[in-house]
């Protein structure tokens, strides 16, 4: 019984091995919109400035290209904007979107920004919450597939 185990073990453990790195991948993908604001109770006017960038990768390198940008708020203080994420997450894999935002806090005190991500019909996909929140006129750069690699 002993040598049958360690006989089935052993191939299964021949086959994890030999199996290419890609039966393994995950691949995230989600789209909608994403809202940036507060923790309560706060309304966010203009503590916070935010761009949002939805990089491509280009080459198998680490080199990732600029598509779009949006730096926010936009006019009437809207902290909204879409997001694309087509993400491979064991390595880089060309045509990856992600979107990357880049949260600064103008203010000389902390903030406590929270992320909100709807899919396309509108329903809540994913609310985060920065923890310990942004010091003083610091920046903090969030890659949306890192949180969305969170659910799984």
């Amino acid at each position: 019984m002993r040598i049958r185990t360690v006989a089935v073990l052993s191939t299964l453990l021949a086959i994890a091995l030999l199996a290419p790195t890609s039966a393994w991948a995950a691949r995230i993908t989600a789209s909608g919109s994403l809202t940036v604001g507060l923790t309560t109770p706060g309304v966010l006017t203009n503590q916070l400035v935010v761009a949002a960038l939805t990089i491509e990768q280009e080459f198998l390198t680490p080199t990732e290209v600029v598509e779009t940008s949006v730096t926010m708020p936009l006019p009437g203080a809207i902290f909204t904007v879409p997001f694309i994420v087509n993400k491979e997450t064991t390595g880089p894999v060309l045509e990856d979107l992600d979107t990357v935002l880049f949260i600064v806090n103008t203010t000389g005190l902390a903030q406590f920004p929270v992320i909100i991500l709807q899919r396309l019909d509108g329903t809540l996909l994913r609310t985060f919450v920065i923890n310990g929140g942004i010091a003083p006129n610091a920046t903090m750069i969030i890659r949306i597939s890192t949180v969305l690699s969170l659910l799984q």
